[in-house]
């Protein structure tokens, strides 16, 4: 008698409740964008500093956050013209990212589904408050809704003027920035993070690396323009695309690139096939030296067509000049970073948290001086695979 009224519970749990909180899919609008600015109340501190814990909160109308939820315009969508025309926005002022999503909830005739999210944008302003971004961060970290494989990016200016500009090659602005994100498997310049990667980094030690996006007045042009840097929540520098790509080959992450030199009077394009970095580390009175070995394998994309590269010398040439080149730039990035920032983006700490543990154990309480005053060495060992169709 227990086996049948457990088996019927059972079958009532799997077959009465499985679709409680459904929502038809005409009813949803599926988020595509948050952007996060800061509100006119951020900088008021002097009105939280007389709250206490017992009194009303939601009474005061605090707008320290700007939230906008952009949703695709399905209006004029149909099986005929399967295209989606623009965006839809719902933009609300508020004291947290949860305010702000109770606030959008009801000002939306639809349910916002959070589930489908691409993007994620954060103002360079909103990032120079340190204990908002916290309280961001851990609303993303908490909420189930929240789609973790979205891309995150920081805007310089307001995010709202990112939403108002027009862009001619796309209908939507999360269709053309997701895009960008993914062609950084074609272009080395541009360095996507998701939001569980971002996540990770600030829980670790409050630092990240982000890209940076712009809008260019003079040519009316949205870019992708280097990579921005965090170092306890709050943002402190930025590094140009091209720096974007040496530091992606100095974390080993670099898929593909390009990188060029200047010989006998033209450029030398080398496109990266393959990259490889191994990290040896030593401790030399009482300083850290990061030996950061890459190994490259890569095609020459443009020479001179009068000049013979099918013999073993020339190619020799060729991959010690982009030995030199590489090394010296790498170094040249690492230093900055280094002495700019004091900010790990390499990964250099991980390998000697991992690896060498009794090292770790007497630098882990002063590890910004101890990377600040590192000697980074980079040494490339650059291959010539290939050299096209001709000798």
């Amino acid at each position: 008698m227990k086996k049948k009224m457990v088996l019927l519970l059972s079958c009532m749990c799997i077959f009465l409740t499985g679709c409680w909180d459904k929502v038809e899919i005409d009813r949803n609008a599926f988020v595509s964008v948050i952007g996060v600015d800061v509100g006119k109340d951020i900088k008021d501190e002097e009105a939280l500093k007389d709250v206490k814990a017992g009194e009303p909160f939601g009474e005061r109308n605090l707008e320290r956050l700007n939230v906008t939820f952009a949703f695709p315009d399905i209006s004029k969508y149909t099986s005929q013209n399967p295209e989606i025309s623009s965006d839809k926005y719902v933009k609300t002022p508020s004291y947290s990212m949860e305010d702000a999503l109770s606030n959008a909830v009801s000002k939306s005739s639809r349910v916002l589904n959070l589930g489908h999210t691409d993007l994620l944008l954060i103002s360079n302003e909103l990032l120079q408050y340190p204990d908002n971004v916290k309280e961001i961060v851990d609303f993303l970290s908490r909420s189930p809704q929240i789609n973790r494989t979205m891309y995150v990016a920081m805007t310089e200016g307001d995010v709202e003027e990112f939403f108002n500009f027009k862009i001619e090659m796309e209908n939507t602005l999360g269709t053309y920035l997701t895009g960008l994100m993914e062609s950084s498997k074609r272009n080395a310049s541009i360095l996507p993070v998701n939001l569980n990667e971002f996540i990770i980094l600030l829980t670790e030690n409050g630092n990240a690396i982000i890209p940076a996006i712009k809008i260019d007045k003079d040519k009316n042009e949205m870019l992708i323009d280097g990579i921005a840097i965090i170092k306890g929540y709050k943002f402190i520098g930025r590094l140009s695309p091209q720096d974007t790509t040496v530091v992606e080959m100095l974390r080993g992450k670099l898929i593909t690139g390009k990188k060029v030199i200047y010989k006998d009077q033209v450029p030398i394009d080398l496109e990266i096939d393959n990259l490889k970095r191994k990290i040896k580390v030593v401790e030399d009175n009482g300083k850290l030296v990061f030996n950061i070995n890459i190994d490259i394998e890569g095609r020459i994309k443009e020479y001179k067509v009068d000049k013979e590269l099918f013999n073993d010398y020339t190619l020799e040439e060729i991959q010690n000049y982009f030995n030199n080149s590489l090394s010296e730039e790498g170094e040249k990035v690492a230093r900055r970073v280094q002495r700019e920032y004091a900010v790990d983006i390499f990964g250099v700490r991980e390998h000697v948290r991992k690896f060498m543990p009794i090292t770790w154990e007497k630098m882990e309480d002063n590890w910004e001086k101890a990377f600040k005053d590192a000697v980074i060495n980079v040494n490339v060992d650059t291959k010539i695979r290939r050299i096209g169709t001709r000798k």
